[in-house]
């Protein structure tokens, strides 16, 4: 399986990129509410450096809802990796044909 964290925007884009995201097999997650405080303030930090990054790079890109990002976990089947991809026998077989 595949999975990640995406870090997004407000909740508002996060479902745009969740619709994306499944057009492409990923399936969504949704996460509670309300989290531990151990994990918001993470969540802060995590935003403020990436809020940082941004504006070392592109600082007009900077948005005041930077801080505020919500995170989109994301996860790409076993069995959907198996149906689109094929087994990894399979891929070592062509790799030793070729």
């Amino acid at each position: 399986m595949l999975c990640g964290d995406v870090p997004f925007g407000t909740r508002t884009e996060t479902e745009k990129l969740a619709r994306i995201m499944a057009h492409f097999g990923f399936e969504t997650m949704p996460e509670p509410d309300r989290l531990p405080i151990g994990r918001r303030l993470r969540r802060l930090a995590e935003n403020v450096l990436i809020s940082l990054v941004v504006f070392a790079q592109n600082a007009g890109a900077l948005r005041p809802d930077t801080l505020s990002r919500v995170r989109l976990p994301i996860y790409f089947s076993r069995r959907l990796l198996h149906e689109k991809f094929g087994d990894a026998d399979e891929a070592t077989s062509f790799a030793e044909v070729a």
